[in-house]
């Protein structure tokens, strides 16, 4: 004798909890806020492209003699009037070299051949002092080869009147 087992009733698969839209639709309005953001930005974005160009082709160069680069890093400040923008980028150097000889070196050298974007390029120089007047030993290396600043300021037209930092 076989013994037959009614079929237990097919159960429906559970229903899918319903996905709340109020995300989606939260969304929605912040889509033209990125895209207002992307298009305010590009100018700033382009113009760092440009400074950023600029400041590897001057760290690129070869360095002075018996000198080599210093402790802080590479700076890049952009600020501006009526769309010109200028630019004023800072490296330290180590050295055991005049002061002059080494902006000489800089001054002789064409950062801007094959580059329109940038002119009226001038280098300056500047070393710490301390309260008493004397240079600051803000390394550990002796006062007398001490570290220099060089500063590079330069004057480029900026992408359009869009970029705020040249206003």
């Amino acid at each position: 004798m076989t013994i037959t087992t009614p079929e237990a009733p097919a159960t429906a698969p559970a229903p899918k909890p319903r996905k709340s839209r109020w995300l989606r639709w939260a969304a929605l309005p912040l889509i033209p806020l990125l895209l207002l953001y992307v298009v305010a930005m590009t100018p700033h974005w382009l113009d760092d492209y440009r400074v950023s160009r600029l400041m590897d082709r001057i760290l690129d160069h070869p360095l002075p003699p018996e000198t080599g680069f210093g402790d802080f890093g590479t700076q890049a400040v952009v600020s501006g009037d009526s769309t010109d923008c200028w630019v004023d980028l800072r490296f330290s150097l180590d050295m055991k070299r005049p002061t002059d000889e080494i902006l000489a070196h800089y001054r002789k050298a064409d950062f801007t051949k094959g580059d329109d974007n940038f002119s009226e390029i001038d280098f300056s120089a500047w070393v710490w002092y301390d309260d008493s007047g004397k240079p600051s030993a803000a390394t550990d290396k002796p006062v007398v080869h001490g570290s220099l600043v060089i500063e590079v300021s330069a004057l480029f037209p900026g992408s359009t009147f869009m970029d705020t930092r040249c206003w």
